[in-house]
């Protein structure tokens, strides 16, 4: 995959690709309960874009996102599928780094969304899915690049 040069197109890839995604859980989803919960984590989502910038997703789901890029992309379709369904993100974060800060907590909402929704998925829309999910790896990666040049 050709690198995107610029913060702000990486900002925006980052966040269609969770647009693209809650519009998919959304139409999968028929519990009641569900839907208030994707309703809470696009509010909680919005609230975190309008008080820290367009970039905070992306900033805030890129150190996990690296962190577990060797799950994400493991060739191995079963063991990537049973990371993708099993996985504990939340507790794993909290072994590694002690507690989430606020504004991580939206990443956890959506991985466990995507993880609901990849469970009853047909294997077409898991591999879109998965997709999504690389190539939001792939602006986590670009963007961290990025910062991380800009801090030296």
């Amino acid at each position: 995959m050709e690198m995107i040069s610029e913060v702000g197109e990486i900002v925006k890839n980052f966040n269609e690709i969770v647009r693209k995604l809650f519009v998919r859980l959304e139409k999968k989803t028929r519990s009641s309960v569900e839907l208030a919960d994707i309703d809470r984590l696009k509010k909680r989502l919005s609230l975190l874009k309008q008080t820290m910038g367009l970039d905070a997703p992306v900033a805030g789901a890129a150190p996990f996102l690296i962190e577990f890029a060797q799950q994400i992309l493991d060739d191995d379709v079963a063991r990537r599928e049973t990371f993708f369904t099993t996985f504990d993100a939340r507790n794993a974060y909290i072994q590694r780094k002690g507690a989430i800060k606020p504004s991580d907590e939206f990443i956890f909402g959506l991985i466990e969304s995507i993880k609901n929704h990849y469970k009853k998925a047909s294997r077409a829309e898991r591999d879109e899915v998965y997709a999504e999910v690389n190539t939001m790896l792939t602006c986590a990666l670009e963007y961290q690049i990025i910062q991380d040049d800009q801090n030296k």
